[in-house]
């Protein structure tokens, strides 16, 4: 998070996650720190061999639905979300 404010990166086009179940963990962060208001596009992937991978994915759509609108979704495969106008 600092590297942002140190580059003074002010838009973010196209946040790419997979990490082989650490997306929970980094989204919350990204959404304690207040950045993903400044992410046009987020795709992630989560993956079905996690431990409660669904209510960890349930809990992203909740965070994320706050900023972004789904655009297309193929579940525990890949899923794009797009920054409200």
């Amino acid at each position: 998070m600092e590297a942002l404010a140190e580059l003074s990166v002010s838009n973010i086009d196209l946040m790419k996650i997979n990490i082989e179940g650490g997306e929970l963990p980094l989204i919350k962060r990204i959404v304690e720190e207040n950045l993903l208001v400044i992410v046009d596009q987020i795709q992630i992937q989560f993956h079905n061999f996690v431990e409660n991978a669904s209510e960890i994915r349930e809990e992203f759509l909740a965070q994320v639905a706050k900023t972004h609108d789904p655009t297309w979704c193929c579940k525990f495969v890949w899923e794009n979300w797009k920054r409200k106008s």
